[in-house]
This record gives structure tokens, sequence and C-alpha cells, in this order.
């Protein structure tokens, strides 16, 4: 596990860091949401995913605050915040953005 020294530390990217508290329940409320080609088209224009409104992420706290990935934050060292949910929730969407064009 990449715990949250080895983040500050440099030791690890931000991808790295939150992709490892990225889950295919988490991936599958995204799609839900939004298609693959949406994400897509977003990441094109803006590689951080700013330019899908803040408030859509924040909905995001109930799939990423689950026991099970609050518990894999703590275990790193970290501990959840809204801040940590979105960046785990934008690591996702990436994710499946990469997937669907592999």
């Amino acid at each position: 596990m990449i715990t949250r020294k080895d983040y500050m530390d440099h030791n690890a990217t931000h991808r790295e860091y939150h992709g490892q508290f990225v889950t295919n329940n988490l991936k599958a409320a995204i799609t839900a949401r939004w298609s693959p080609e949406f994400l897509a088209a977003k990441l094109a224009e803006d590689e951080h995913l700013n330019n899908i409104p803040l408030e859509q992420w924040d909905s995001f706290k109930p799939d990423v605050a689950t026991h099970y990935i609050a518990g894999l934050v703590r275990e790193s060292g970290d501990y959840l915040t809204m801040a940590g949910i979105v960046c785990i929730a934008k690591e996702a969407a990436k994710q499946i953005v990469e997937e669907a064009t592999a």
C-alpha cells in the first residue's frame, strides 16, 4: 500500500496514491451517471476534469465513504475528506476512460 507519507514525500504520483482506493463499485456509480464517451470528451478538454462542476463530484461521497474505502484510506495513514473523495472519484473516471479506450 502507498502511504500518505510516501505520497507527500513524492514517492508516488497523485494518480498512484488515489488510484489505490478506486473500486469497481465506485466506477459503476460513475458510469451510471456519465458514459465513458462523455468522460473522455471532458478529459480531452481538461486533464483535471475541473470542467465537471464540483457539486457533481461531491455527490459521490456515499460511494467513496464506504467502510471499505474509508478503511483503506485510514490504513494509508490518511483520513477521508471531501477533497480526497473528489480525487478518488476523478481518478476512477480517468480509469474508466482508459479502460474504454484500451
